[in-house]
């Protein structure tokens, strides 16, 4: 199952997605495999992208596990700095998309 941080506003997971992306060191620059000299075409900038689920609630994926235990000192200002619920991702958050 997928974990999500669910936030009450979308500023509020604004907030929060940055505060990952300064402790993430972000942007990442990937690695051409290639030549397996960094690339800046797989360059990412972002933890995640908020969105709003159809209760008008704003989540995005939870750091995985492992990273959260290598550390833990980060994860702990990110829990003090934040108000959230975590919660398994459920297929019904967002609108189903027509098929025709």
């Amino acid at each position: 199952m997928s974990e999500y941080y669910v936030f009450n506003t979308e500023q509020e997971a604004i907030n929060a997605e940055l505060q990952i992306r300064q402790l993430g060191n972000f942007p990442l620059v990937g690695v051409n495999a290639a030549t397996g000299e960094p690339s800046q075409e797989g360059l990412t900038t972002a933890w995640a992208v908020p969105q709003e689920r159809l209760d008008g609630k704003w989540v995005f994926p939870r750091v995985p596990e492992n990273l959260r235990n290598e550390h833990a000192g980060s994860v702990q200002a990110f829990n003090d700095a934040n108000t959230f619920t975590i919660e398994n991702y459920s297929a019904d958050w967002f609108p189903q998309e027509e098929v025709f």
